[in-house]
């Protein structure tokens, strides 16, 4: 590590420092000094005042509190319309606030102690109407722990005012955590990849990000969440035990990078002590004067890691060991200011350990990932020669190293030695993925080499004896077919459908269909070179594409003339796939469920489209229908779309507006009549009993009624927000019950056909 390594960690840490301080100093000022602003202060409870500051409860003290405050006339002053009032970091389990006795807002769920969301800013309205001379904010607040807001004031003012002040308390308390938490959870994941795929790499380093996801869960403890499965003292403890267990990782990693026994040995006592204070503790308030005195053991174990650190530096003059010194200081002095705050004045002051955790987090990740550069940047230089070498031999090969194929150079070699052997009966068959590219961008490079190694396999399955495959191109694959009765359109046939029945490649491709686009070229009726096969070969792939994709195609005489007389037709078709693939995206964004189940219905219905023998625009708009059907559930709320019980009356009406408001979307984008009908009716049942328009029979197009079964089966055999998944005997045998009432007879039968094939 370098010295201008420390100056940028210094530099990072100086800039925070300077940015939360001035931004909560002049937050408060502006509280403080605003004439639209009026803090509540010198609360009253059974007739006492006080100042309802933070405070931990005794034993015997837990329950409900009811705290006010009267506000005069002076509101009605300050505000134009409705009155705003704010509650910056609030203690409690959950609170009920009223003002004149109207209950204007909730902080938690009343009656749920397992809420965590001390750290965070609450905003609430206050009607104008309700606004009187004289004024009450009454509190009632419940809690087992501690009570009272922190260091910042509880004020009420006018809705713009208090609103921005309000806006920016937000972003510099829980979303500040968030993002921090965030950061540094990524951050310590890819340096635990990148230590990973490096086994010589020092193992000491790697325990550095896992001391900081340690962290990162104890920063729960900023956050608003739930956790109903949990207690608040069982919760307390999980986060409290991730904070010492991280120091105790880091303890083990620098004992063993600075030799040091002693410290190996502290840190176990100190992990025991945890362990034992854990166990003892039967309540949240003795827990919190355990972890309250036990920080002060902490600081002696990181006490100790700055000595050490600084002793190695006095010898070494290594710059690792002075940030480690230094990142140790500011993990500490913070700590002891916090732990006296604590124990003194019940947390009333700011709390700002939790600034020292984020630069000592973000100084460990940086000495990790700086000595896992240089450690790369030396095994280059020491393996430069014998990559050179390495380089040569690759380039000699004839075998593609990804999938184990004969490779492009190889072809050309290896087809003169075929032409002698079958010189009757010989074709070439071109392979081309279609889409691979967006696959490639959205899935990554691992999978689409995946990918390209399970198509490979399926073509070499299917091919056997009776031929030579080749990896031609990035997503291309030829085959030199030489079989006696050369039905090459069959093989060519059974792989593509082998692509689209492969349950390796959909689970690999996600919500992207993986599809073939092949050409045919035979000797020597299209040429006796090579050149001149594979020429001719991609020509007829060239005029998959263009036919829609998904097809095998021999060549003949008339491809390019008719394909040159619809350019803009192609440009078209291209530019619609593209954006059909993106707004799948989105549908996969809003919620993983509905894109995973638009994918799935989606390739259900093309199975069915094989077994009924559809054309290729059917086929085409069947493909696209089936990623859309679901699109308008982006306009339904979460809340709904995700509820675990029983739907109202209410809600189930919102949900069955899905499909029209899916199809007002779409028909905007694509005027495809098959595709639109896919979006707006695949919930018509075959015997009118269906939604939006009720239609019955052939009424509904045929397209509708594959996704109606698709749909259905798919739904069926998912885990939902409200049951387990039901099994597919089960769906096979829903669907048979309610064929020629909810669903087409021939389609069921097709369906069914297509499944027991697959």
């Amino acid at each position: 590590m370098k010295k201008r390594h420390f100056n940028i960690y210094l530099s990072i840490v100086l800039i925070i420092t300077i940015f939360m301080s001035i931004s909560l100093t002049l937050i408060k000022h502006a509280i403080e000094t605003s004439e639209d602003i009026i803090i509540l202060e010198n609360f009253t409870i059974n007739g006492e005042t006080t100042d309802f500051k933070e405070k931990r409860l005794e034993s015997g003290q837990e329950g409900l509190y009811s705290y006010q405050v009267t506000i005069g006339k002076e509101l009605e002053t300050i505000i134009t319309n409705d009155a705003i009032l704010v509650i910056p970091r609030i203690r409690g389990s959950w609170h009920r606030i009223f003002f004149n006795e109207q209950l204007v807002g909730l902080i938690g769920a009343e009656g749920n102690t397992r809420i965590h969301l001390w750290n965070s800013v609450y905003k609430f309205v206050i009607p104008s109407h309700i606004i009187d001379e004289t004024n009450v904010v009454r509190f009632e607040s419940y809690s087992e722990y501690k009570l009272g807001y922190g260091n910042m004031p509880i004020f009420i003012g006018d809705s713009l005012i208090a609103s921005t002040l309000y806006d920016k308390l937000d972003s510099l308390y829980e979303n500040f955590y968030l993002v921090v938490m965030g950061m540094l959870f990524a951050l310590a994941l890819m340096e635990i990849l990148l230590f990973s795929l490096t086994k010589t790499f020092e193992r000491s380093y790697m325990f550095f990000p896992i001391s900081i996801l340690l962290i990162c869960l104890y920063l729960f403890d900023y956050t608003v969440m739930s956790h109903g499965w949990v207690s608040a003292l069982i919760y307390k403890k999980i986060l409290i035990m991730a904070l010492h267990l991280s120091s105790i990782v880091m303890s083990f990693a620098l004992a063993k990078i600075y030799r040091c026994e002693l410290l190996r040995r502290m840190a176990i006592l100190v992990f025991s002590g945890s362990i034992i204070g854990m166990i003892i503790t039967p309540n949240i308030i003795y827990f919190s004067y355990f972890y309250n005195l036990y920080n002060l053991v902490l600081v002696i174990l990181i006490g100790t890691w700055i000595y050490i650190a600084l002793q190695s530096y006095f010898i070494t003059k290594k710059s690792q060991d002075y940030m480690v010194a230094v990142s140790g200081l500011f993990l500490i002095l913070p700590s002891i200011y916090d732990t006296i705050a604590l124990i003194v004045y019940d947390g009333q002051f700011s709390r700002v350990a939790i600034y020292g955790i984020i630069f000592y987090s973000i100084a460990m990740l940086l000495i990790g990932i700086i000595n896992y550069i240089e450690y790369q940047k030396n095994l280059f230089s020491e393996s430069k020669l014998l990559e050179i070498e390495r380089s040569r031999l690759k380039r000699a090969l004839v075998t593609d190293e990804l999938t184990g194929l004969h490779n492009h150079r190889h072809f050309y070699e290896l087809f003169k030695k075929i032409l002698e052997e079958h010189r009757e009966n010989l074709d070439l068959i071109m392979v081309d993925i279609d889409k691979f590219r967006p696959i490639n961008e959205i899935k990554g490079h691992t999978t689409g080499d995946s990918i390209l190694k399970e198509i490979a396999k399926i073509i070499t399955e299917r091919i056997g004896e009776t031929g030579h495959v080749f990896r031609y191109g990035g997503e291309e694959f030829v085959i030199v077919y030489y079989a006696s009765d050369s039905k090459s359109i069959d093989i060519a046939e059974q792989i593509r459908i082998s692509v689209i029945e492969s349950k390796v490649l959909h689970e690999l491709s996600g919500y992207l269909p993986l599809t073939l686009s092949i050409g045919i070229s035979s000797y020597p009726e299209h040429g006796v070179s090579p050149r001149a096969l594979i020429m001719k070969a991609e020509k007829a792939v060239t005029y998959a594409k263009f036919k829609g994709r998904n097809k095998v195609v021999f060549y003949h005489e008339k491809i390019v003339s008719e394909m040159e007389s619809s350019d803009s037709l192609v440009i078209k078709d291209k530019l619609l796939i593209d954006f059909i693939y993106t707004l799948a995206s989105v549908i996969d964004m809003k919620d993983v469920y509905t894109g995973k189940h638009s994918e799935e219905v989606a390739r259900y219905a093309m199975l069915i489209a094989e077994e009924l023998e559809l054309d290729d625009h059917q086929r085409f708009a069947l493909r696209i229908g089936g990623l859309l059907h679901d699109f308008g559930k982006l306009s339904i709320p979460d809340k709904i779309v995700s509820k675990t019980s029983t739907l109202s009356d209410e809600e189930f009406s919102e949900i069955k507006t899905h499909a029209i408001k899916g199809y007002d979307i779409v028909k905007h984008i694509i005027d495809d009549p098959l595709v639109l009908s896919c979006v707006k009716s695949h919930h018509e049942r075959f015997d009118g009993l269906g939604y939006p328009e009720g239609l019955k029979g052939s009424e509904i197009s045929i397209l509708s009624r594959i996704i109606c079964v698709a749909d259905a089966y798919h739904a069926m055999i998912s885990t939902r927000s409200y049951r387990e998944a039901l099994g597919h005997d089960y769906a096979v045998s829903e669907l048979i019950k309610y064929s020629g009432s909810q669903f087409d007879p021939e389609i069921v039968d097709a369906f069914i056909k297509s499944i027991k094939e697959n």
